[in-house]
Parts: structure tokens; C-alpha cells; sequence
């Protein structure tokens, strides 16, 4: 009896296991409470009139993130009501939501500017309240102000990338965050304590094959034995240039600016190689993780020639545009991974938005290299906003992005080729006369033209004791040059004495005038003596 009672205490305890384990992964949204000081989320979304239950069916396969409301706390605190169809299915927390705290977003006024304000930007959220098919998110991060009427533009919302329900990214970038449209204006209006909500649908562009990726670009060297370098080790200076590329659903005729959302993070790599064997990784350190947003415009570009002389080699050469067409980035760099360019062929543009050091120290010791390698590590890259023009009007208008981090390998093969001496200097002479030489620029520049004019002549001489036709042609060249110069001269002379000539004309025609005039008869004047002579 004993043993039969013990048989189904047993049965049970399982019974009771198995219960548990299907009620918390069964993705059963209701299993889910309300955290403690919130409010479920049905119990907010029924004090809405409209809202409906059965207008949110739950879908199997469906596995989406919709808003369907938001609301603000008392303390200014913003929630926001989502419908997830396929939560009972498949339990998923979003986690970050695209968010502008402007109503300009639309078609603009081609002389609109935007601030801050109208920038849009990445709100972590905490889920609090989870049934069936909806969910209660905070919006961390984020105070509503106290304005009687504001605004909150909600274009996209985030989930982490599940490769068993989105796939792969179709390049070598790693998917961090899957973006879904919102494309809702909310306006809230306080009027005498009483709050209200009012929603309309906004324009956004979708951003379709997003691609990642960053170049390395040498930038300056050192020889072994240079002062500051390790006894037997050298240097070498880099930037990486790390950039976005994108296709939209839109056609846009003129790109003009473009905000970029991207995390980074410092990072110190050391491995050696043994005189027989290849390099390994002995160690890796990273700095804290920075969530950063970038607006870049048509307007700005990248113009760096790296070192200038004397204190490391001649430099390495690089430029372009902050906004490019991925047709003119694929004829301009020529060093890119036939991997890569395959990648962005499939993209209309390239958004260069940031640039960061990349340095190797490298040290020999007994035939044992150790290197030592600085870098900044870009990840989770996504567009979030485009203003463009399209059939003679202005947009501006959040995207659809999935975020994305690139594989960790660069994009182009090597770097630039390095400017020979004379393509070197003459860079310095051109930079001179544009205005934008360095003051070592300036100095070779200045020192070329000066050796030129001193060498001229005697390289002529050279030539033409060299080469007797050479000589002849130069003749008759300097035969033309010297007539030249001479018709110069002389008008020249022309010019300059042109003011004294028509003194002296004018002089002469005086002295002429005054020739030709009738001469007057001259009295002669008697002395007083005389005068009083003759009255005697």
C-alpha cells in the first residue's frame, strides 16, 4: 500500500515538473505578469473604446512587432503597447525602439532646418507586462516633457537577430537587431490635467541589403632604430575607414544627409610569432562599449595624405566623399576584395562615417616577433534617418534598418600605393597654390620651384650640346620667345611712357600757340629823373 501510495506521489511530483517547464517555455504570453508597480497590459489597452481584442489574432508563424498605442505616466515615464503575433508561439522581447521627439517628418521645406531634436535615436525598452499576444514595454532612458503638446515619431522597432526565423544577412556582416515599420506621428496634448493621444501614419524608407564594412589605409611607417620605436622593432600607422552601404525602395535623386547609429569600443590585441611558426593571439583587452550617432551631408569629405617628410617616408594618399554612389566608390578605390565588391553591388550608395587609428608596434627579440595592435571595434551599424530630394521634392524620413556588424576582416586588400618623390612634390606645389599645403608642404614646394628655375638653364644647355636638332629647334624656339618678348618690351614701354609723351605734347602745342600770337609793342619806361628834367 505504501509502495502503490509512493508510485503515485511520484507520477505526480512529475506530473507537477512537467506543468512547470511547459508553462514558463511554452512562450505562453499569459505566464508573463505584470512586474510589480505596473499596471497589465490589457487592463491599459481596454480603457481605449476602439480597441478590440479579436482585431489582433494570434498567428503561428507570424513573428513581427507591431505598436499599437503609447501612453505616458504621471512622472513622465513613456510605454509603449505592442501586438506580437506569434508571441504564444515563439516568446520575443523587443528591445530598443527608433524614436524622434519632432513631427518633421515627411515632406519638408527644401530651406527647413533641422536640430536635435529632429534627429532620431535608439531607445533601450524593459518589458513589464506580457498576455497572449501583447506587450508592455518602458521606454528606458526617455522623460516626456512637460509641453502642453509634443511629439514622439515612431519609426521602427528592434528585436534581437534570430538566425532560425530572420536568416543570414546574405554577405558577411553579422546581424545584431531585426528593425520593423512603425511609421506612427504621435501627437500628446495636455489640456487642464486631461491627456490625449492622437496617431497619424508617417512616410519611411526601408533600407534593403545594408552591408558594413570598414578599409585600412596605411598612413605613415618607421624604419627600425627609429627614435621612440623599440631597439629592433618598427611602426606602423593606419586609419580604418568604416562606412554603410544601402539600396532603399525609394528613388531618390539627390542624397543630402544622412544619420548613422553605430556602437564602438577600444581594443588592444598582443601576438607573437616564433621564428618557426605562424602568428597567434596571446591576448585581447576592450574598453567599454559607446553608442554613437553620426549626421553626415553631401557637403563633407575626407582629405588626408598621411606623414609628410622629413620624419617618415613619403606619405600614403586617400580621399572621398562622406556620401558617395556605390558606382563611383567602386571606380574609385581599386583595391577593394573581389568578396567585397560583390557585396556592394547589390547597394546605390556608400555612407563613410567614421575614421579611427589603427596602429601595429612590432618588436623583435632572438627571432620571436611580438606585435602589438590598437583598433577600434564598430559593430551594430544601422541608417536611421535619409533627407533626400525625388521628383523636385524634399524629404526627411526615419528608415527601416536592420542593425548590422561587419565580419572583423577589411574590405580592401592593401593599402594605396605610396607617392613616388616627384608625384610627392608635386602634391606640395599644387596644395601651395590651392591654399591647403602643411607648412613642411610649403617648404618643399618652395625648395622644388627654386631648384627648377636654377635648373632650367643648364639642363637646356645639356640638351642642346647633346642633340644638334635639339638645339636648332630651341634656336628657332628662343628666335620666337626673344621677338615675343621684345613686341612685349615694347608695349610695355609704350604703356609706361604713354603719360610722359602726352606731357611733352601737350608742352609743345603751347610753345606754338604762344609762337604764333602778335608780338606788343614795348614802351620804354622814363626813370623819375628824367621826368623831372623835362617839367624843368
Amino acid at each position: 500500500m505504501k509502495a502503490r501510495r509512493g508510485f503515485f506521489n511520484l507520477i505526480a511530483v512529475i506530473i507537477l515538473i512537467a506543468a512547470t517547464i511547459i508553462a514558463l517555455f511554452s512562450g505562453v504570453g499569459n505566464t508573463y505578469a505584470a512586474q510589480s508597480g505596473y499596471t497589465g497590459v490589457l487592463d491599459d489597452l481596454r480603457q481605449d473604446e476602439s480597441f478590440n481584442i479579436a482585431d489582433y489574432p494570434a498567428v503561428s508563424d507570424d513573428y513581427s512587432i507591431n505598436v499599437i498605442q503609447i501612453a505616458e505616466s504621471s512622472d513622465g515615464a513613456l510605454y509603449v503597447y505592442t501586438y506580437q503575433p506569434a508571441q504564444k508561439n515563439k516568446f520575443l522581447t523587443a528591445t530598443e525602439i527608433n524614436i524622434a521627439l519632432s513631427d518633421k517628418y515627411g515632406e519638408i521645406d527644401a530651406t527647413e532646418n533641422l536640430t536635435e531634436a529632429d534627429e532620431p535615436k535608439l531607445y533601450p525598452l524593459s518589458l513589464v507586462s506580457c498576455e497572449g499576444v501583447f506587450c508592455k514595454y518602458r521606454v528606458r532612458d526617455l522623460t516626456a516633457t512637460a509641453d502642453k503638446v509634443h511629439y514622439f515619431t515612431i519609426i521602427s522597432i528592434y528585436r534581437i537577430w534570430d538566425k532560425n526565423l530572420d536568416g543570414e544577412t546574405g554577405n558577411n556582416n553579422i546581424g545584431n537587431a531585426k528593425a520593423f515599420p512603425v511609421g506612427k506621428a504621435f501627437k500628446v496634448s495636455n489640456k487642464d490635467g486631461e491627456i490625449t493621444y492622437e496617431s497619424e501614419p508617417t512616410f519611411y524608407v526601408n533600407i534593403i541589403n545594408p552591408y558594413a564594412d570598414h578599409l585600412i589605409y596605411t598612413t605613415s611607417a618607421s624604419l627600425p632604430f627609429t627614435p621612440g620605436v623599440t631597439l629592433g622593432g618598427s611602426y606602423a600607422g593606419a586609419v580604418q575607414a568604416h562606412y554603410i552601404a544601402f539600396s532603399t525602395d525609394w528613388n531618390i535623386d539627390f542624397l543630402k544627409s544622412v544619420t548613422v547609429k553605430y556602437t564602438k569600443r577600444s581594443a588592444h590585441v598582443t601576438a607573437t610569432k616564433p621564428l618557426y611558426g605562424s602568428i597567434h593571439e596571446t591576448g585581447a583587452t576592450f574598453g567599454d562599449y559607446e553608442i554613437c550617432y553620426d549626421t553626415v551631408t553631401y557637403l563633407q569629405r575626407v582629405d588626408n595624405s598621411g606623414s609628410a617628410m622629413p620624419f617618415g617616408w613619403l606619405p600614403y594618399n586617400y580621399s572621398w566623399d562622406r556620401i558617395q554612389t556605390t558606382t563611383d566608390f567602386l571606380t574609385t578605390e581599386k583595391n577593394l576584395t573581389a568578396e567585397t565588391k560583390e557585396n556592394l553591388k547589390k547597394t546605390e550608395f556608400v555612407i563613410h562615417f567614421l575614421e579611427t587609428p589603427h596602429e601595429q608596434k612590432t618588436t623583435s627579440i632572438l627571432g620571436v616577433t611580438n606585435y602589438d595592435i590598437y583598433y577600434t571595434e564598430v559593430s551594430k551599424v544601422a541608417v536611421l534617418r535619409l533627407a533626400f530630394e525625388t521628383d523636385g521634392k524634399c524629404y526627411n524620413l526615419g528608415t527601416i534598418s536592420d542593425q548590422m556588424s561587419d565580419d572583423g576582416g577589411a574590405g580592401n586588400n592593401r593599402a594605396p600605393e605610396k607617392l613616388g618623390f616627384f608625384e610627392y612634390v608635386w602634391q606640395c606645389i599644387y596644395r601651395l597654390f590651392k591654399g591647403t599645403a602643411t607648412i613642411i608642404e610649403s617648404i618643399i614646394a618652395v625648395v622644388a620651384l627654386f631648384m627648377c628655375f636654377l635648373l632650367l638653364p643648364i639642363l637646356l644647355i645639356i640638351l642642346s650640346i647633346c642633340f644638334p636638332a635639339f638645339r636648332a629647334v630651341l634656336g628657332h624656339v628662343f628666335k620666337v620667345i626673344g621677338k615675343g618678348l621684345l613686341y612685349v618690351l615694347k608695349g610695355l614701354w609704350w604703356i609706361i611712357s604713354a603719360p610722359f609723351r602726352l606731357i611733352a605734347l601737350i608742352v609743345n602745342k603751347v610753345k606754338e600757340r604762344r609762337a604764333t600770337l602778335p608780338k606788343k609793342s614795348k614802351r620804354k619806361r622814363k626813370t623819375k629823373k628824367q621826368a623831372r628834367s623835362k617839367r624843368k
